[in-house]
């Protein structure tokens, strides 16, 4: 079958016109009588035509023809056509086959599964669009990971119930982990101690003793000016304590009748033990009424008056 005369941009000359089918030729033999006809027209119509006789002038056709001359065939190769696939494009005869096997997006393709199984052409153009929804594209089941096409997807997962099972342990797991009790490891809220630098720690460490010094003066001022304790009398020879006068601040040790009394604590509040009664007093707290071991040895001044 030859090409369409509409499709060409110009009027195409009587001579290249197939006898047989009126369209240009494509593929052109010549007879004995030198009419041109399509090589396919002419294979069809032996075939029909038992007489084998020219549609133009009735003479003898052979099965063997031969081709037209070069010229002929230079100048069918050289009318300008569009795309017979309707795509816009004009272009020469002679580009028109590879035009239409590569480039031309009209074309009608194979799909690109057909190896797979379909069976369906589109156009060029249209293939990639056909290939992503194709039944027969291969697809990887999600529950198991068989490989299969897209059209027995279904099939497999109700047979197998594969879906089914995936989705059951799915759900258990969730359960596991919103039962799980969130563990967090325990940590503490102490404070780290802060580290002073031996600028700071020497002046803070003087201050503290003077301190110290400043109250125990004051403490003995105070029992002295109340008369609780004489003034001669807070350190009695015979007393193996520690004399009430002495702050209860105080770190030395001395030795009172030939007994080592105790350094008590820095802090007025240290709970001392008499050695004589056993029980506990505290220095800052002693008063007239009090073990006289505690307070001190009393002397009544009227004796000696």
């Amino acid at each position: 079958m030859g090409l369409a005369v509409d499709l060409f941009d110009s009027q195409v000359p009587l001579d290249l016109i197939c006898v047989m089918c009126k369209k240009v030729l494509v593929n052109p033999v010549q007879n004995t009588c030198k009419h041109l006809f399509c090589s396919t027209c002419l294979v069809q119509h032996l075939k029909v035509d038992k007489s084998r006789a020219c549609p133009a002038c009735k003479a003898h056709l052979s099965v063997k023809s031969e081709p037209p001359s070069l010229e002929v065939r230079l100048r069918l190769l050289d009318l300008n056509i569009h795309c017979s696939h309707r795509c816009g494009k004009v272009l020469k005869v002679g580009e028109l086959p590879d035009h239409v096997s590569e480039e031309c997006p009209y074309t009608p393709v194979a799909c690109p599964h057909a190896r797979l199984g379909c069976r369906m052409e589109i156009r060029r153009q249209e293939a990639e669009e056909h290939a992503e929804e194709c039944d027969w594209r291969p697809v990887v089941c999600e529950a198991c990971g068989h490989r299969t096409v897209r059209r027995d997807l279904c099939t497999h997962q109700s047979r197998k119930k594969c879906l089914e099972k995936k989705l059951r342990h799915q759900v258990s797991r969730a359960m596991r982990c919103a039962s799980r009790v969130i563990w967090f490891p325990p940590f503490s809220m102490a404070v780290p101690p802060m580290r002073m630098s031996c600028s700071t720690e020497i002046p803070y460490s003087v201050n503290t003793a003077a301190w110290g010094l400043q109250k125990r003066s004051q403490q003995r001022e105070n029992l002295s000016d109340n008369g609780k304790v004489p003034l001669g009398l807070r350190a009695s020879p015979w007393s193996g304590h520690p004399s009430p006068s002495r702050p209860a601040g105080s770190e030395t040790s001395s030795v009172v009748g030939g007994l080592h009394t105790p350094a008590p604590s820095r802090a007025s509040t240290h709970v001392l033990t008499c050695q004589k009664c056993k029980r506990p007093y505290r220095g800052d707290l002693n008063s007239p009424t009090a073990c006289r071991w505690h307070a001190g040895v009393r002397i009544s001044l009227r004796d000696h008056l």
